[in-house]
Formats: structure tokens, sequence, C-alpha cells
């Protein structure tokens, strides 16, 4: 019997680990479109494609269909070889201005299945992802009729220590584990406000419901802003950790520190709409900055604090891992991630404060 609504976390797992492996074959799943938008991702797209035609129900892929959203390294001319090549229905199109949300919203649209899922071309998926996806998703949908869409972990591939490092700490509970990014060991379905677009199947008509993406998050956040427009009107999203894949979207501490930029840039264009830890966490940042205006010693015990908590994480890792060497990637990851966060929230509520 479906539930009307579903209320936490505990009535998720308690319904998802009974149905989200449904024993069931090729021909019991719905068809699906497989969206993604590329953006300078020419010497990531053999990988993906060819990850995607070895799936194995790839008989389950409807259309691919791929945004090109203004990209300068030759990834249409690529997407027009790998057409020629491909047993995969590939369908692609040029669009000259880098706007992520309107290009989702465009996959969106053009979609022909009922069943929409988002991968991203930095990605590779393993074999049997697109066949669990689908399992989980049909098992929520059969107990829950608020559902509208689940995902699955993703994490970095370990081609060098901070990479190895950065997945360590993406499976820690306090450091990342409240977020819809991070992944962990249990796989069982639970509530989130938002899935990140990275690895996501949805219900084509929850989504056009709510008004489809929206082009005015053009760089970032059109995945949370969705997500809170779909659970803001009832609908239910959720989370596991399984299928897994792969993203490649930081090699360095660099990369790493602007993408967790952009996250919390992402959390400043939403101010207001979310609670929990994230919303203590940037409230908590915006008191600290405040009290240091007033008060410079205040940002000298924040910066202890911050120092310790990354000693801390950094230590946790390197025993867990049994591997001393990943205390230094670790140490200098969660030093990073606070400060980079902070202040690309900062970034995206003056946006937001702008925009009104």
């Amino acid at each position: 019997m479906k539930t009307s609504k579903l209320h936490s976390d505990r009535d998720a797992q308690s319904l998802t680990r009974k149905h989200s492996s449904l024993s069931v074959g090729e021909r019991d799943l719905p068809k699906v479109s497989i969206l993604i938008v590329c953006y300078n991702e020419r010497p990531n797209l053999d990988s993906l494609f060819g990850a995607l035609a070895s799936q194995e129900f790839a008989s389950q892929i409807a259309e691919v269909l791929v945004a090109d959203n203004g990209s300068t390294d030759g990834s249409y001319e690529k997407l027009s070889e790998i057409k020629k090549l491909s047993s995969l229905s590939l369908t692609f199109w040029q669009r000259y201005e880098n706007n992520i949300g309107a290009a989702r919203k465009q996959l969106v649209e053009r979609a022909s299945s009922e069943w929409v899922v988002f991968l991203d071309a930095d990605c590779v998926p393993p074999n049997y992802w697109l066949e669990q996806l689908l399992k989980k998703a049909k098992g929520c949908q059969e107990v829950d009729d608020h559902f509208a869409g689940c995902g699955a972990g993703h994490h970095l591939p370990e081609n060098n220590e901070f990479q190895v490092a950065a997945n360590s700490l993406l499976k820690n509970t306090a450091l990342h584990g409240f977020s819809a990014q991070s992944f962990d060991g249990k796989d069982i379905g639970r509530f989130v406000d938002h899935l990140p677009t990275t690895n996501a199947i949805f219900l084509k008509s929850a989504l056009m419901s709510v008004g489809n993406f929206r082009s005015d998050f053009s760089k970032v956040g059109e995945d949370l802003d969705l997500g809170l427009r779909l659970t803001e009107n009832g609908h239910n999203l959720y989370r596991f950790a399984e299928p897994a894949i792969v993203n490649d979207c930081a090699a360095s501490k660099a990369e790493w520190a602007k993408r967790m930029f952009r996250f919390g840039t992402a959390q400043g264009l939403v101010f207001g709409r979310r609670s929990g830890f994230t919303l203590f966490f940037l409230m908590a940042s915006l008191v600290t900055l405040a009290l240091g205006l007033l008060m410079p010693p205040v940002f000298l015990i924040a910066a202890a604090l911050l120092v310790l908590l990354s000693w801390s994480f950094a230590n946790r890792v390197a025993k867990t891992e049994k591997a001393e060497h990943l205390w230094r990637p670790a140490f200098q990851i969660t030093a990073l991630t606070a400060p980079s966060y902070f202040f690309g929230f900062l970034n995206g509520l003056f946006k937001k404060l702008l925009a009104h």
C-alpha cells in the first residue's frame, strides 16, 4: 500500500529497505531519457559514452540528449564523432550561452520519456548503474505516491593522494555527510531536500509540475532550487549510497576549493529556504564574521577552531584508511572547505540581494 505522505527518514528507510531492490527484469522497467549538459568535456566523452553503451540494462535507454553549453574545446565536434559510432540513440545540440539552468530546462522539455536521468559529462557510471537506479526508483514509487525522484552517490577517481583523501572525507558524516553530495556505506533511502544532478532520476511530470529548472540559476544551484520547489510542493526525494558513480570533478586542492565556493554560492542564492545543519553552519559563519569585524580576536578564535577541526578530521582519515601519508592532504582539504564554502555563500547572498 502506498503511503499518502512520509514524515521522517525512519519512514523512508523502513520502506525503501524492503522495496528498493526489486527482482524485476528489463521488461518490467520503464524506458528512460538520459540528459547530459556538456561544457568543455571533450577528453571525458569517450569514457562516458563507452560506459553508457555497456550498461547491463542499456536497452532501457530510449535516448541520450546532450546540451552542449557553449563549449570551446571541440566537445560539439566530438559528439558528432561519437554519434556515428555509438549504438545509442544520441541527439545533441549546441547552445551559445553557458547557462546551466536553461540547459537543463531545455533537456527536460525535449525528453520523450516520463523518466529522466541526469548525468554530468565528467562522470563514468559502472555497468550496473542504470539497472540499480531504475529498480530503486520503481521501488520508491511503489510505496510512495508523492515520489518525484531519487539519486545516489558519487566520488572522485583516485588518481592521486588528494583524491584518495577527499573520498575518505566525503564519507565522514560530521564533515560532509549532512549533504546530498556525500556518500556512505549505508545503502538505505533517506529523505533529502534536493538531488545533485550528477546522478539522479526524476519523473518528468513532477519536474514540470513545479515549473522545471530555472534559467536564473545560470551558473550554480539549479538542482538545489529545483529540489526545494519539489519538496515545498509535497514531493518526496530519496538519496541512496548506491549505485555510486565516478565523477572526475576535482583533481587538485585548487579545483576542490573552487567547487566548494560554487556550492557555497548556491546556498547563498537560496538563503532563507533551507533549514537544518547547512543553514546553521552558514548563520554561525555570518555571526563569526560580524563579531570579527567588531572584535578582531574573534577571527583568531575561529581560525584556531578551524585548524583544530581540520587536524581532527585529518587524523581520523589517516587512521581509518591506515595511511599516514593521507594526513597532510586531508588536513589541507578540510581547512580549505569551510572558508571556500563560506565566502561562496557570501557571494551567493550578495547576488541574491542584488537581484531583489
